[in-house]
């Protein structure tokens, strides 16, 4: 699966044309709302991010559209 893009099947060319994105900084601490179309069908996701040193890691990944999220599964 294609968690970074909703699952959904990856065509640059189409995410391109409808990509949306609103960034919230607050600290250490950011969001990005990341919203776009494939094939007809709306996704929405929410990147949580925590500054770490000079850079950003994600600290979480969730799917709006899909009602997911990557901290709900225990990853290694």
């Amino acid at each position: 699966p294609n968690m970074a893009l909703d699952n959904a099947a990856y065509d640059r060319a189409e995410i391109d044309k409808s990509l949306k994105t609103v960034e919230a900084v607050k600290g250490d601490e950011a969001k990005v709302i990341v919203a776009f179309i494939i094939a007809g069908n709306p996704h929405r996701l929410e990147w949580k991010l925590r500054k770490v040193g000079d850079g950003w890691k994600i600290t979480d990944l969730l799917s709006v559209t899909g009602e997911w999220a990557l901290s709900q599964y225990q990853c290694e």
